[in-house]
């Protein structure tokens, strides 16, 4: 599947799933919103398959560990949103 400069917004619990494993798979994705799904479990690497993301919104989920250094690769990120969940830690030198 090709998506060219998608935009994905499932926001208020459209979802329910561990974690977005199958966005991990399109990696033309450019805005990505998906606040408010009660995820869990950790960011992990392969977040940085989103190599096009721009914007990128995982607020209100209950994601846990620590910021992966992976957001410091992704060149074209604008802008991230983890607020409200339960990580912790630094923040990674890459950001």
């Amino acid at each position: 599947m090709s998506v060219q400069g998608a935009h994905r917004a499932l926001p208020r619990r459209q979802l329910f799933h561990r974690d977005p494993d199958d966005l991990y798979t399109l990696p033309n994705l450019r805005r990505v919103s998906l606040h408010e799904n009660l995820f869990t479990g950790n960011l992990g690497s392969d977040l940085g398959n989103l190599s096009q993301i721009m914007q990128l919104d995982l607020s209100y989920n209950k994601f846990t560990g620590s910021i992966p250094d992976v957001f410091g690769e992704m060149r074209r990120l604008e802008s991230v949103n983890l607020a409200t969940n339960r990580l912790d830690g630094e923040l990674p030198a890459s950001l």
